[in-house]
């Protein structure tokens, strides 16, 4: 891998095809690592989110998911998967070829650098971006530089800082300093990075990225929700108790999701008749409901809620599609973000408190640096201690007993759309589509 980052930073520096400019709107190519239909974490939610804005503010998108997924996380079950979508505007691709089974990570990155360069010749766009992390944006790097396109870079976290969350003795091993190192490496060589909020940035400086090229590009509000048809009930999921908290989201371990089971046990020994709904998931990719329902953090939370003998008091439908998620808000009275103070949790912003605020609820949160942050955005965001149970008990006694669905609209959180977050990703791909011509090749029908 040190060869081929040592190519992406020494490689000439882009220069515009002497090739005629083609009668066509700005045209982007968008590598990413999970995207619809096929994932519906909050991956998958940003991709859509920024490529469905571009692409109303006349972007053509084509949005191809890491090569080889989801065929070599699927045990191979995947063959009748079509290999594109169109969803509001947006092209999305999917390449089963090549697969990292089997293969060492330089391998694998060449053969997808050869990947990518067979789509910059068809679909010939004016810029390629790539998201988090740097083993998903080096072969989209690599094809855009030798193709002599520019490359952008959405920095949405730092993956290797997620990891000591699951594994602390990994911390300063020569493994996580090499993931840094390429991280880094991408970085720097990108004409523009854009990021989610003010935390990461300065990390990304202090790793040595010039502060100049660096343009925030917000989580965005999802906009108002529309009730659905056949929306589940408390009853139909077997929810008898008064008051329901609960989350909706990815089941990874920095959510904290074990202190929010420990906080319920603690409330219903105090008399509070309350339950808890669990939505979500921890794999990454899910085709439906209940696709990911018996996953491994659903069977650990499960365990943990019969040790506490709370186990008829906790649902967890399993992960569910994007438009279904609406409807789970609507079942609980406040939703709970209980993120833990780990690293990541103090540079990352997780899209969920926008989500649950459009639908009027209040939200209460852990004081992480990202969500504190949040704090002037809506009246419905409220905050308890960082990592203690006690304190989180302590806020659910006093808002639990408020009326619920009583709370006005907070009209503050249209600011942010995702149409007016992505001005600066708009202004670079505008800016280097009529003196970057796309790349020779056939025109795609």
């Amino acid at each position: 891998m040190i060869d081929l980052l040592q190519r992406l930073v020494c490689f000439p520096p882009t220069q515009p095809l002497a090739i005629p400019p083609l009668p066509i709107e700005p045209r982007l190519l968008y590598a990413v690592n999970h995207a619809y239909p096929c994932s519906s974490n909050g991956y998958a939610v940003r991709t859509h989110g920024v490529a469905s804005a571009l692409a109303r503010a006349g972007v053509e998108v084509i949005a191809v998911t890491r090569p080889g997924t989801p065929w070599d996380r699927s045990g191979g079950e995947m063959s009748d998967f079509p290999l594109e979508h169109r969803i509001d505007g947006v092209r999305y691709v999917y390449l089963p070829s090549p697969s990292t089974l089997g293969k060492a990570l330089p391998v694998y990155t060449e053969q997808a650098m050869d990947a990518f360069g067979e789509l910059l010749r068809v679909f010939k766009p004016h810029a390629v971006m790539a998201a988090s992390n740097w083993h998903n944006a080096l072969p989209a790097a690599l094809a855009a530089r030798h193709a002599g396109l520019p490359f952008f870079y959405e920095v949405r976290g730092f993956w290797e800082i997620s990891q000591v969350a699951r594994d602390p003795a990994w911390a300063g091993s020569a493994g996580f300093q090499h993931e840094v190192e390429g991280e880094t490496a991408v970085a720097q060589a990108a004409e523009r990075l854009f990021t989610i909020n003010r935390l990461m940035r300065d990390e990304l400086v202090r790793r040595g990225v010039t502060t100049t090229k660096i343009d925030l590009v917000p989580n965005g509000f999802p906009g108002w929700p529309t009730p659905g048809s056949d929306r589940p009930t408390r009853e139909s999921l077997g929810i008898q108790s008064r008051h329901v908290v609960g989350y909706v989201g990815s089941f990874n371990v920095y959510e904290g999701l074990e202190d929010l089971i420990e906080a319920l046990a603690l409330l219903r020994r105090r008399g509070v008749d309350v339950a808890l709904l669990l939505v979500g998931s921890g794999e990454p990719q899910g085709f439906g409901a209940g696709q990911a329902s018996e996953c491994s953090a659903t069977l650990a939370y499960l365990q943990l809620a019969a040790r506490l003998e709370i186990r008829d008091f906790v649902f967890t439908p399993g992960r569910v599609p994007p438009e279904q998620a609406d409807d789970y808000y609507d079942l609980l009275d406040v939703v709970v973000l209980p993120r833990r103070p780990f690293a990541v949790c103090e540079l990352v912003s997780p899209m969920k408190p926008l989500e649950a605020a459009a639908h009027g609820k209040r939200v209460l949160m852990s004081d992480v640096a990202p969500l504190a942050d949040l704090a002037r955005l809506a009246p419905n965001f409220s905050y308890f201690r960082k990592g203690s149970v006690a304190s989180l008990v302590e806020r659910l006694l006093e808002l639990l007993p408020a009326p619920v669905n009583t709370l006005p609209r907070c009209e503050a959180l249209a600011e942010l759309t995702w149409d007016k977050n992505v001005a600066p990703m708009l202004a670079a791909i505008k800016a280097c589509a009529p003196s970057r011509p796309p790349i020779a090749g056939k025109h795609p029908e």
